[in-house]
């Protein structure tokens, strides 16, 4: 998942950082829409590392009245294909807060594994947190 911001950005400036990432080789970045046609997340990929092969990936449902409905699941495993049956990527990995289990139980039901558990990697809040990493290989997507 993403782990997000940690500071107000304004509009000018997201306007901005939209424009400027349509050209980006190794980000992409892509809207959920729900069924009523709301945008309620963002899915994407990044630091793509076309050498290697693997990339990082993150998603996040911002109203919670959306999540738990199918929309990270179907978004995910529609990008997921794309990224290693278009792309030819190799290997997926995605960092997920400790304190996160859905986000962590989401990844595993795709097909992710543990690989490690980076220490106070993340800070938020006023304190560190720990962060999972997990990865995904070609051909390990749960479909």
């Amino acid at each position: 998942m993403l782990i997000g911001w940690h500071w107000p950005v304004s509009v000018e400036n997201e306007a901005k950082w939209i424009e400027s990432s349509r050209d980006d080789k190794l980000n992409k970045r892509f809207a959920i829409i729900a069924d009523d046609g709301n945008h309620i997340g963002n899915i994407g990929i990044y630091g793509i590392d076309w050498v290697s092969r693997q990339c990082g990936f993150g998603l996040f449902i911002g109203d919670a009245k959306y999540r738990g409905k199918g929309y990270a699941n179907d978004a995910s495993k529609v990008l997921l294909d794309f990224v290693f049956s278009e792309l030819g990527m190799n290997r997926v990995w995605v960092y997920v807060l400790v304190s996160n289990e859905p986000s962590k139980k989401h990844f595993e039901r795709l097909g992710f594994s543990a690989e490690g558990i980076l220490k106070q990697h993340n800070h938020r809040g006023g304190e560190f947190t720990d962060v999972h990493v997990m990865g995904l290989l070609k051909g390990e997507l749960i479909k």
